[in-house]
């Protein structure tokens, strides 16, 4: 018995002294291992242990071929090597892995902390390396988030050094960057004579992951300290200063990285573009001071037909019923309802709203495709019908949707951009300002009265400076931001175009608080020539320029102009309206009546001679004429291959590019031809200007696409120049966006922005309350486990936030069976993708940083710019 005890008492041992002495295995990358920024470390002993240790050093010509910091990051129950810079590993690289499948006095982990982070870095408390000058040090970073929280990930070389002042080893980042709270580093302690207790290389210059401990070290993200035969405090001896105490930490001199996410693209007034007719509801109600109402602008005719603008004094005023906006003419019903309007909203925009009203198009009844209207009423079912995950045309950004957005989901950056078309004004019967720059100039004041009402929450950010101190403070950051098709109305008849004519419009814009720019929208203008990739933004362009689109064949698209075939917008649906619009001509309507016959107006019915009819009224004729295009759209059949803008960037296209970036505008290429990003890149890389641009709300370019999605080298370069890439979320029958979709368009813009040394920078672009769908909710989620405090118990360690789910009135929102209806629900879908991709969620919620990144760059060039 007394035999076998001892056998056990050593086995025991073995065990042990198995755990917490260092073994080695040399992995080189390849394709089967690598994937983006990280490769894996297969090995039975490493994988599902989050306790091991472990350290990594370059070997043969890897400092050469990785020049970024790396770090060790258990994913998905294994350990990985990874570029925590987010640049892509390189084939190639081999490292010598050096690990303990558990942490013991020589090995263990040393998280930041604000108490234990001075001037110097942070110091390490630990036995083994206090008053010990001569021990040799091994660092790399450990990244967990999925076992070990709160996290945070340090994007920055970093080394080790002695201070004989605090008798205490630092970590510290080489380039003077603060290290964050939370980010934790393995620790590796040698011998304190100055041989190390495990083989490890002494390194040569230049060495980018292996620091020895001397003068002007080498950036690393392995860093292995090696004293000399003398104590280091003595061989090198740092600037004299005081012991720093952990009690009184010195304050970094550089930002703490920002977290949360960005979203590049919003809209939160465009229920004044277009008219004022084509989205229905605003973002606040309030009551002012003086008892009057001082909410956002109700516009006329939109809210009981009311005569005037009026201010929303409530939620009832502001998302209430929507007969006047969408609904048909009717005498005493909804006098100021309009047949044309109806018919364009319903069967064109919304044609796919889950609240249709029955009705056959040829057999009669509702052939204008009305929904149903009900809004937020004061009866137990509010808001039953919308906002709708399958609507368009109806407000998503109350703003208690917004706060939600960000106390729930840690969104943190917002570009709130302007929308207009004059074209879809005209067709909408809309009132004024309909022309781009007054309709901007009007959104511009109501988004930043919007945000004041409400700056407990959020503030307008101007600079990089701002962006960050509101940020810090807890608040959501708003950068306002121009998205329309002519910026100064530059398009229109008699208008002075030229560069002092337009370096006065930037620079008005940029006085009023614009920040960020769309050059070119959806048609060409003054500057240069948009992506070519549906029939109507033609019909718009003609309205706007006079003249279609002149195309090139491309093999590289597959979208071609006249084929009446591009989803989702008007002339999908154009051979079943062509019926509808001939069957609605002969109806009266009082609205159209016109007694003059030397008029271009002149409508009479011929049966009714007090009213008009919808055949002869303006919005009928200029719908008529796009669903039933002139003999020269014809032209289109006879170019082969796909179709592309032949326009790109006109002279003072150019000089307007060039004095957007003297002001330090930040520039989305979004919307531009391929000949026109090409020509805005050339500015933007010319060496003395290397300027950042965005693309803020698209994804990677798929064979038989349009010019409309991005090029992969195109965001190559883009990333080069330190630029954000906002993955759009848009959905539709033809293309569904969901949880899933978004995460496998996050990881190919990561892979591709890391490509050849570019560093990812990404984000989100909704395109809310922009004409566009938010995310579907992922099939098979049931509200019961998705809205459940256990939602996340497979994920070790990884806390709860007292998620809440969303209420409106009466309303309880369930993610799981509506999707993202408005855009307080964006918050739950960024939950679906934490739930089912670690790694995307939490470099989502590094963008608000990069977003910075990107600002404070450009805010830096923009003195260098020729």
């Amino acid at each position: 018995m007394r035999k076998h005890s001892v056998l056990v008492l050593l086995l025991i041992f073995a065990l042990a002294c198995w755990h917490t002495e260092a073994q080695e295995l040399k992995i080189t990358t390849n394709a089967a291992n690598t994937v983006s920024s990280k490769s894996l470390i297969d090995l039975p002993g490493l994988t599902g242990n989050p306790l091991a240790i472990i350290v990594a050093t370059p070997m043969g010509n890897t400092e050469m071929l990785n020049t970024n910091p790396i770090g060790a990051w258990y994913y998905s129950g294994k350990w990985n090597i990874f570029n925590s810079n987010h640049s892509v590993m390189p084939l190639g690289a081999t490292y010598m892995i050096r690990f303990y499948l558990q942490p013991g006095p020589n090995q263990f982990m040393h998280r930041v902390t604000k108490e234990n982070t001075g001037a110097e870095g942070s110091y390490i408390d630990n036995p083994a390396l206090n008053n010990n000058p001569g021990a040799q040090v091994t660092i790399l970073q450990n990244y967990a988030p999925e076992v070990r929280s709160p996290y945070n990930l340090n994007r920055f070389p970093s080394t080790v050094s002695y201070s004989t002042a605090a008798s205490r080893w630092y970590i510290a980042n080489v380039s003077g960057d603060p290290l964050s709270p939370n980010t934790v580093f393995n620790v590796v302690v040698g011998s304190g004579s100055g041989n190390p207790s495990a083989p490890v290389p002494t390194p040569a210059p230049p060495v980018p992951m292996v620091t020895p401990s001397t003068p002007n070290p080498t950036p690393s993200g392995n860093s292995t300290a090696t004293p000399p035969p003398t104590p280091i405090g003595a061989a090198t001896p740092r600037s004299p200063g005081p012991v720093v105490p952990a009690s009184t930490p010195t304050p970094a001199t550089t930002p703490v990285p920002l977290n949360g996410f960005v979203d590049m693209h919003t809209h939160p007034m465009s229920h004044l573009g277009f008219g004022k007719r084509l989205l229905h509801g605003v973002p606040d109600g309030s009551m002012g001071a003086d008892g009057r109402p001082n909410g956002s602008i109700i516009p006329r005719g939109t809210r009981n037909c009311n005569p005037t603008d009026i201010r929303a004094s409530n939620i009832f005023d502001a998302l209430g019923n929507c007969s006047s906006t969408h609904g048909g003419w009717g005498l005493t019903d909804n006098p100021c309802g309009d047949h044309i309007r109806a018919l364009v909203l319903n069967r064109m925009f919304d044609k796919d709203f889950k609240f249709r009203l029955p009705g056959n198009l040829f057999g009669g009844g509702n052939l204008i495709g009305d929904h149903e209207h009900q809004g937020m009423e004061s009866i137990p079912e509010q808001l039953r019908y919308w906002p709708s995950q399958t609507s368009k045309i109806h407000q998503q950004m109350w703003w208690e949707w917004i706060k939600r957005a960000k106390e729930q989901g840690n969104l943190r950056v917002m570009i709130a951009l302007t929308v207009n078309s004059e074209l879809l004004a005209n067709i909408l019967n809309g009132d004024e300002p309909k022309d781009d720059k007054g309709s901007a100039d009007l959104q511009i004041d109501e988004i930043k009265s919007f945000v004041g009402r409400h700056n407990d929450f959020m503030e307008v950010a101007y600079s990089p400076a701002d962006l960050r101190r509101i940020v810090g403070a807890g608040k959501l950051a708003v950068i306002l931001g121009m998205e329309v098709d002519n910026i100064g109305n530059f398009n229109k008849p008699g208008a002075v175009v030229t560069q002092a004519t337009v370096k006065a419009e930037i620079q008005r814009l940029h006085t009023k608080g614009i920040r960020y720019v769309f050059p070119i929208h959806l048609v060409n203008n003054k500057f240069g020539g948009t992506a070519v990739y549906e029939d109507l933004f033609n019909f718009s362009n003609k309205y706007s320029t006079g003249s279609f689109f002149t195309v090139n064949e491309s093999d590289k698209v597959g979208f071609r102009l006249g084929e009446m075939s591009d989803i989702g917008v008007l002339l999908s649906t154009s051979r079943d309206l062509r019926p509808v619009l001939d069957g609605l001509a002969g109806v009266p309507y009082p609205p159209a009546f016109n007694a003059d016959p030397t008029s271009p107006d002149f409508c009479m019915h011929p049966l009714n001679p007090f009213s008009g009819s919808l055949g002869c009224f303006k919005t009928f004729k200029l719908l008529k004429g796009i669903i039933n295009p002139p003999s020269e759209y014809q032209m289109y059949s006879t170019i082969p291959n796909g179709h592309v803008n032949d326009a790109g960037l006109t002279g003072l296209g150019k000089y307007a590019i060039t004095e957007m970036m003297k002001l330090g505008l930040l520039i989305d290429i979004d919307h531009m031809s391929d000949r026109s990003q090409a020509d805005t890149l050339e500015i933007a890389e010319r060496p003395t200007n290397k300027y950042p641009l965005n693309i803020g709300h698209n994804g990677i370019r798929k064979p038989g696409a349009s010019e409309r999605h991005a090029l992969r080298a195109t965001v190559e370069r883009i990333a080069k120049l330190g630029g954000v890439f906002g993955i759009g979320t848009a959905d539709s029958e033809e293309h569904h966006s969901d949880a899933k979709s978004f995460i496998t368009s996050f990881n190919e813009v990561w892979s591709v922005m890391g490509h050849d040394g570019g560093s990812p920078r990404v984000a989100m672009g909704t395109d809310v309350n922009g004409m566009e769908r938010l995310p579907r909710a992922t099939s098979g989620l049931s509200a019961s486990s998705f809205y459940s405090d256990h939602f996340f118990d497979d994920i070790p360690d990884n806390q709860e936030e007292n998620f809440q789910q969303c209420r409106t009135g009466t309303r309880t929102w369930d993610y799981t069976l509506l999707g993202v209806a408005h855009y307080g629900l964006i918050a739950d879908f960024v939950r679906d993708i934490r739930k089912r991709d670690l790694f995307v969620q939490q470099h989502l919620m590094e963008s608000a940083e990069y977003f910075a990144q990107m600002w404070e760059k450009a805010d830096l060039q923009k003195t260098s710019i020729q």
